[in-house]
Protein backbone atom coordinates (compact mmCIF):
# COMPACT_ATOMS: atom_id res chain seq x y z
CA UNK A 1 0.00 0.00 0.00
CA UNK A 2 1.62 3.23 -1.22
CA UNK A 3 1.49 6.82 1.35
CA UNK A 4 -0.30 9.59 0.45
CA UNK A 5 3.01 11.70 0.09
CA UNK A 6 4.16 9.25 -2.42
CA UNK A 7 1.17 9.36 -4.29
CA UNK A 8 1.47 13.00 -4.19
CA UNK A 9 4.92 13.37 -5.39
CA UNK A 10 4.53 10.54 -7.70
CA UNK A 11 1.59 12.60 -9.55
CA UNK A 12 3.69 15.98 -9.03
CA UNK A 13 6.63 14.26 -11.02
CA UNK A 14 4.36 12.97 -14.09
CA UNK A 15 2.77 16.08 -14.33
CA UNK A 16 6.31 18.39 -14.65
CA UNK A 17 7.61 15.38 -16.66
CA UNK A 18 4.73 16.00 -19.05
CA UNK A 19 4.86 19.94 -19.22
CA UNK A 20 8.74 19.94 -20.24
CA UNK A 21 9.95 20.52 -23.28
CA UNK A 22 12.71 18.21 -23.52
CA UNK A 23 14.63 19.73 -26.37
CA UNK A 24 15.76 22.50 -23.85
CA UNK A 25 17.54 20.42 -22.22
CA UNK A 26 20.65 18.79 -24.30
CA UNK A 27 22.45 16.98 -20.96
CA UNK A 28 19.49 15.58 -20.01
CA UNK A 29 16.67 16.61 -17.05
CA UNK A 30 16.96 16.13 -13.34
CA UNK A 31 13.67 16.07 -11.89
CA UNK A 32 13.64 16.59 -7.93
CA UNK A 33 9.93 15.51 -6.72
CA UNK A 34 8.08 15.38 -2.98
CA UNK A 35 4.93 16.23 -1.60
CA UNK A 36 5.60 19.79 -0.94
CA UNK A 37 8.75 20.57 -3.49
CA UNK A 38 9.06 20.16 -7.15
CA UNK A 39 12.61 21.08 -8.55
CA UNK A 40 13.58 20.79 -12.31
CA UNK A 41 17.26 21.31 -13.59
CA UNK A 42 19.67 20.62 -16.41
CA UNK A 43 22.80 19.16 -15.39
CA UNK A 44 26.09 20.71 -16.43
CA UNK A 45 27.54 17.48 -17.84
CA UNK A 46 25.39 14.99 -19.72
CA UNK A 47 23.89 12.20 -17.71
CA UNK A 48 25.52 8.76 -18.15
CA UNK A 49 22.58 6.83 -16.84
CA UNK A 50 18.94 6.86 -16.20
CA UNK A 51 17.60 6.59 -12.58
CA UNK A 52 14.17 6.40 -11.48
CA UNK A 53 14.25 6.78 -6.96
CA UNK A 54 11.66 6.52 -4.45
CA UNK A 55 12.79 6.96 -0.96
CA UNK A 56 13.32 9.55 2.33
CA UNK A 57 16.53 10.83 0.66
CA UNK A 58 16.77 12.58 -3.03
CA UNK A 59 19.60 10.62 -4.73
CA UNK A 60 21.89 13.39 -6.05
CA UNK A 61 24.90 10.79 -7.01
CA UNK A 62 24.39 11.65 -11.14
CA UNK A 63 24.66 15.31 -9.75
CA UNK A 64 27.34 15.21 -7.80
CA UNK A 65 29.31 13.56 -10.14
CA UNK A 66 28.64 15.95 -13.31
CA UNK A 67 29.84 18.53 -10.87
CA UNK A 68 32.77 16.74 -9.53
CA UNK A 69 33.93 16.29 -13.59
CA UNK A 70 33.11 19.86 -14.33
CA UNK A 71 35.54 20.92 -11.47
CA UNK A 72 38.22 18.46 -12.30
CA UNK A 73 38.15 20.15 -16.06
CA UNK A 74 37.64 23.89 -15.41
CA UNK A 75 40.09 26.27 -14.74
CA UNK A 76 39.86 30.20 -13.74
CA UNK A 77 41.70 32.83 -15.69
CA UNK A 78 42.83 36.03 -14.53
CA UNK A 79 44.65 38.13 -17.04
CA UNK A 80 45.40 41.68 -15.60
CA UNK A 81 47.06 43.97 -18.13
CA UNK A 82 48.02 47.66 -16.86
CA UNK A 83 44.43 49.07 -15.60
CA UNK A 84 42.37 46.39 -17.31
CA UNK A 85 41.36 42.98 -15.66
CA UNK A 86 38.82 39.94 -17.10
CA UNK A 87 38.20 37.06 -14.82
CA UNK A 88 36.97 33.51 -16.86
CA UNK A 89 37.01 30.27 -16.83
CA UNK A 90 38.86 27.68 -19.36
CA UNK A 91 36.47 24.29 -19.90
CA UNK A 92 38.00 21.35 -21.85
CA UNK A 93 34.95 20.08 -23.94
CA UNK A 94 35.94 17.09 -24.60
CA UNK A 95 35.45 14.22 -20.97
CA UNK A 96 37.63 11.38 -22.89
CA UNK A 97 40.54 13.14 -24.69
CA UNK A 98 40.13 16.37 -22.89
CA UNK A 99 40.75 18.13 -26.13
CA UNK A 100 39.35 21.77 -27.46
CA UNK A 101 38.64 24.02 -24.57
CA UNK A 102 35.90 26.53 -24.27
CA UNK A 103 36.56 29.92 -22.47
CA UNK A 104 33.92 32.18 -21.53
CA UNK A 105 34.08 35.74 -19.48
CA UNK A 106 32.51 36.45 -16.80
CA UNK A 107 33.57 39.91 -16.20
CA UNK A 108 35.79 42.45 -17.51
CA UNK A 109 37.01 45.46 -14.66
CA UNK A 110 38.81 48.54 -15.93
CA UNK A 111 40.26 51.46 -13.79
CA UNK A 112 41.57 54.97 -14.41
CA UNK A 113 44.72 54.35 -12.87
CA UNK A 114 46.91 57.72 -13.27
CA UNK A 115 49.90 57.24 -15.78
CA UNK A 116 53.56 57.15 -14.65
CA UNK A 117 54.81 60.86 -14.54
CA UNK A 118 58.40 61.67 -15.15
CA UNK A 119 57.79 65.09 -13.40
CA UNK A 120 56.56 66.56 -10.30
CA UNK A 121 60.13 68.03 -8.88
CA UNK A 122 58.94 67.06 -4.93
CA UNK A 123 55.86 65.83 -5.90
CA UNK A 124 56.96 62.94 -7.66
CA UNK A 125 57.51 60.64 -4.66
CA UNK A 126 53.68 61.27 -4.11
CA UNK A 127 52.53 61.10 -7.43
CA UNK A 128 53.97 57.67 -7.30
CA UNK A 129 52.74 56.71 -4.01
CA UNK A 130 49.03 57.77 -5.10
CA UNK A 131 49.65 55.31 -8.31
CA UNK A 132 50.85 52.36 -6.04
CA UNK A 133 48.09 53.05 -3.87
CA UNK A 134 45.29 53.27 -6.91
CA UNK A 135 47.12 50.00 -8.65
CA UNK A 136 46.64 48.13 -4.64
CA UNK A 137 42.90 49.25 -4.80
CA UNK A 138 42.54 47.73 -8.29
CA UNK A 139 44.55 44.56 -7.97
CA UNK A 140 41.96 43.93 -4.28
CA UNK A 141 39.11 45.19 -6.44
CA UNK A 142 39.89 42.33 -9.06
CA UNK A 143 40.67 39.65 -6.14
CA UNK A 144 37.17 39.72 -4.61
CA UNK A 145 35.21 39.96 -8.17
CA UNK A 146 37.73 36.19 -8.94
CA UNK A 147 36.78 35.16 -5.50
CA UNK A 148 32.97 35.73 -5.81
CA UNK A 149 32.95 34.11 -9.03
CA UNK A 150 35.40 31.46 -9.06
CA UNK A 151 35.20 30.52 -5.32
CA UNK A 152 33.50 27.15 -5.93
CA UNK A 153 36.45 25.78 -8.64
Amino acid sequence: MRSVGLEAALTRAVTTWSRLALGDFINGVVIFCSSELTEVMQPPRPLDRQSYACGPRFDTSAIDDALAIRRRLTYGVIVVDGDEATVGVAQARDLVAQTGVAVTQLAHLSSNIASRTRRGGQSAARYGRNRDGEELAFLRKVAEQAHKLLGDL
